[in-house]
Parts: C-alpha cells; sequence; structure tokens
C-alpha cells in the first residue's frame, strides 16, 4: 500500500489575515483535503490565492466512509483543517489520525490559532493549569452537573457555547459557582466584532442580556485552590442534618440553586 502523509494544518480563527505562509504552502501541497465546510474552506483557498485541491467534508457522521475513502484513495499527500483554528479540538479527526499511525503513515502539523488557548491569555485568569470542556451538554440539568465536578477541579476552566446558549451557561455558571465567581467571556475573536465581558458572573449575565448575542463564544472561568464557601457551608451543614434541609438551606443563604447544592453533596458522598 502507498505509504501517505496527514498534515493538520491550523487555520484563522476568524481573520483570513492570520493565514501563516506555512498554512498556505501546506494547503497547496494537498492532493486531498479533508474539511468541515467545504465553501469555507473553498473560500480560504481563493484567499490563499491557490489552487484547490480535491475537497472532501469530513464530520463525525461521516467519519467511517471518510476512514474507508482514505484506505482506497491513490492520494497520497492529505492534509486536515476545520472551519477555523486548530483541528480535533471539539471536531472529529482523531479516528483519522489514528488510521495512519496503525498504518505507519506519516502525521505532521502545520501550527497556530486556536480559540482555547486565545481566549486563556486573553481572559486574565491563572494559565498554568486549566481544563477545557469544549461545548458543555445544552440542557440546564446536565450542563450544571459538569459544571459542580469542574467547580471541585479547582482550576482555571475554558469551554465553547453558541450564542443561544451563552446566557444559559452563564446562568447555571451562577447557580453553581455563586455570583462572585469570575468569568471572561468573548464573542468572536479576532473578528471585527470581537467582544469581551469579564467580571463576576453575576454582572456578565447583565451585560449579555444587553447585548447582540450573534457569533461563537468562549468562556473561561476562574479555578480555586480551595472549594467554594457555599461548597464548604453545605458540608458543614450536612454533617448535622438530612441532605435535603442542608441544600435547601445553603440554596437560600447564597441565592443560588438548591438541586446543584443537592447534586454538589450527593457527589461528595459517592467519592
Amino acid at each position: 500500500m502507498t505509504s501517505k502523509r496527514l498534515t493538520i494544518i491550523a487555520t484563522p480563527i476568524g481573520n483570513l489575515s492570520d493565514l501563516s505562509p506555512g498554512m498556505v504552502s501546506a494547503i497547496s501541497k494537498c492532493e486531498l483535503l479533508l474539511c468541515e465546510s467545504i465553501s469555507a474552506a473553498q473560500r480560504l483557498c481563493q484567499y490563499a490565492e491557490i489552487k484547490t485541491p480535491r475537497l472532501v467534508r469530513y464530520f463525525s457522521k461521516n467519519e467511517k466512509e471518510v476512514i474507508r475513502l482514505l484506505q482506497k484513495s491513490s492520494e497520497v499527500e492529505i492534509g486536515l483543517i476545520s472551519d477555523a483554528g486548530t483541528p480535533l479540538i471539539s471536531d472529529p479527526g482523531y479516528e483519522v489520525v489514528r488510521l495512519f499511525h496503525k498504518s505507519g503513515w506519516k502525521v505532521n502539523t502545520v501550527p497556530g490559532p486556536s480559540a482555547v488557548i486565545s481566549a486563556l491569555v486573553l481572559s486574565g485568569m491563572p494559565t498554568d493549569s486549566f481544563t477545557f470542556h469544549g461545548f458543555l451538554p445544552p440542557k440546564s440539568v446536565a450542563r450544571q452537573k459538569v459544571l459542580i465536578k469542574i467547580a471541585q477541579q479547582g482550576l482555571t476552566w475554558v469551554a465553547y457555547e453558541s450564542p443561544r446558549r451563552i446566557l444559559g451557561l452563564c446562568e447555571d455558571v451562577n447557580h453553581v459557582f455563586g455570583a462572585l465567581h469570575e468569568v471572561c467571556v468573548i464573542k468572536e475573536m479576532t473578528k471585527v466584532h470581537e467582544t469581551m465581558f469579564r467580571g463576576d458572573v453575576g454582572s456578565v449575565i447583565k451585560m449579555l442580556q444587553e447585548a447582540n448575542l450573534k457569533g461563537e463564544f468562549v468562556i473561561v472561568g476562574k479555578g480555586s485552590n480551595e472549594v467554594g464557601q457555599w461548597e464548604k457551608t453545605a458540608v458543614m451543614l450536612r454533617k448535622e442534618i438530612s441532605i435535603a434541609k442542608a441544600s435547601s438551606l445553603t440554596a437560600e443563604i447564597y441565592n443560588i440553586s438548591k438541586s446543584s447544592v443537592y447534586r454538589y453533596l450527593l457527589g461528595s458522598e459517592k467519592s
């Protein structure tokens, strides 16, 4: 079987002027380019003034089909891009990388922009250790469960969110972490309408309620080396009273969701 080479190519987050010579060179060498969106890939090639290679759309639902295509194709130089930023970050792609490693084919990368790292360094939050969570669950109950686990880790955290759900996510952060939890929400990074909403989550919610919420969002939350005050209170109360009463009292004292406190205490007792 002919040896192939996969190049994972980062592309601009939103501003095409961030396209580097290395990115342009890598794409121009591709015989086949796996992409999230055909139209976005075509625009990128047109902007770079390079010949558009054979484009194959690659997303989670056609992953197996793409794997079979790559195994049978005659193309040697394969590229992988997403619509924006570094591929594989909250996007499919690792199965293709695994295929190349398993087949003994070469894999290399052209590094570049990443919304995760860009938001992290802009946020003013601690950067020595952090966790990334992609898109959190769309429904509030499931999202709060994840946020409780994030709170327990005590690290700076980063997540993506859509314009339809960013306000709901911040409201859940408010319920789980409390209104004073420090966050930084960035809209449309590197684009003309880039906007930063920074401060305690209670204030950020008010900012978002008055803002135009079109575009893509990244949220960064500040971690802590200690468990938050409401969690300490809940645990102390639980030692004396039932989990239901401890949850109810803590929620009333800190103006947070009773169900969030209950889930936190339940998780603490199981761990």
